[in-house]
């Protein structure tokens, strides 16, 4: 299933994610959330890395607002201000552009699951009025309400880096995680007496194994699972 592009900032990352084998994201996230007024909400992701031992969303974001919870959200979004362009609006308004919102999302899914890609074009410094050679007001906004949410954020260009570190460290991991203990199919017991053998005997039997017919002697006996 194709997803059409939520803004022009999500079509205009779509080169360099396809770059690095990202892909739209086309399936809800697998989790409902529920706000600071008790008010559940879904969310949808912006792009897929999906590799051999790993896998996360991406959300592209230039903005975040500071909108307190959807229903507060859903207000601002009908109160048009004079002058204020479409496409400011919905950044000052949009409860999925929220701080807020993007904190529990993030919270509630867990470290690595998501994360917040912030593109490198809103890093670029004024070139005229008041902040000549400073970032963007809007973009210091942002960096402060991730900072002061404690969230972790990546810029476009550092996706490539990142995505070949956590596979070294997912492979790595994946190697020298401990694996579940399998009960073998059969076993051999041999004990210095015939009542150690005994009680060895009676544990296994509790565990689902079955006396091999004919294999038993004083102090031995072979064992198979049902």
């Amino acid at each position: 299933m194709t997803r059409y592009f939520d803004s022009n900032l999500e079509k205009a990352e779509l080169a360099a994610m396809t770059a690095l084998g990202i892909v739209r994201c086309t399936d809800h996230l697998p989790m409902w959330f529920t706000d600071p007024a008790g008010q559940s909400f879904g969310r949808d992701a912006d792009w897929l890395v999906s590799r051999r031992h790993w896998r996360c969303y991406l959300e592209t974001k230039a903005y975040l607002n500071d909108q307190p919870d959807k229903a507060t959200a859903d207000l601002a979004a009908q109160d048009r201000w004079p002058g204020r362009s479409d496409q400011w609006h919905v950044a000052q308004t949009s409860w999925s552009n929220s701080i807020v919102n993007n904190a529990i999302v993030h919270n509630t899914m867990g470290a690595g699951k998501i994360i917040i890609v912030l593109p490198d074009s809103i890093f670029k410094l004024c070139i005229r009025g008041d902040r000549k050679g400073k970032m963007r007001l809007s973009t210091v906004t942002t960096l402060n309400r991730l900072k002061n949410a404690g969230m972790w954020w990546l810029k476009t260009s550092d996706l490539q880096g990142y995505i070949r570190c956590r596979d070294v460290a997912e492979a790595w991991h994946a190697q020298h995680t401990p694996q579940p203990w399998q009960h073998p199919q059969t076993l051999n017991v041999w004990c210095r007496t015939s009542e150690q053998l005994e009680e060895e005997l009676k544990d296994l039997k509790a565990e689902g194994y079955r006396l091999k017919r004919n294999s038993k002697t004083e102090t031995s006996a072979t064992m198979c699972l049902h």
